[in-house]
């Protein structure tokens, strides 16, 4: 079994996406979608992808069983809403929603439609905070009595430039 997928939100990171899922066994990436749908097509010549829509448009499609949300953040709630209301599993790129009380109606939507819906946590909950996790509860390095953590950036609103 095949899963299609469609994105949606065609910028900077889509390549990223796009370039592991040509190497996902059992993942087909069928459709691209983006406001600008001469993005989406850049995107789909470049990554061989066969068709570049409007969001709307993927949203429609029998073919998509899981959409990718790429979006700007302030989209994202719409976004994946509107994909679980078209009945499309969701895994969206960070935050999930704007709001705590927009995630839990995404959550709720989600579990009362039987969708699975997933939010990009590698950041924070990605492998290597997990194995250093894993590492601290296993006493692998004894009991930890201090720790120190840096942010060194502009912030994320700067990143990526569209």
């Amino acid at each position: 079994m095949t899963i299609g997928i469609g994105i949606i939100g065609c910028g900077t990171i889509s390549s990223a996406y796009l370039r592991t899922f040509a190497h996902a066994p059992g993942a087909r990436v069928v459709a691209l979608a983006d406001l600008d749908v001469a993005r989406a097509q850049r995107q789909a010549d470049a990554f061989g992808v066969g068709d570049a829509l409007a969001p709307d448009a993927l949203l429609a499609r029998a073919d998509v069983d899981v959409v990718v949300d790429l979006t700007i953040p302030g989209a994202h709630y719409d976004v994946n809403r509107r994909a679980l209301e078209a009945g499309k599993a969701v895994y969206s790129e960070k935050p999930l929603a704007a709001t705590a009380a927009e995630a839990r109606a995404l959550v709720d939507l989600a579990q009362a439609r039987g969708l699975p819906l997933g939010g990009a946590p590698d950041t924070f909950l990605g492998v290597g905070l997990q194995t250093a996790r894993a590492a601290i509860d296993d006493g692998a390095i004894g009991r930890p009595f201090a720790a120190v953590a840096h942010m060194v950036s502009s912030g994320p609103e700067r990143w990526p430039p569209g």
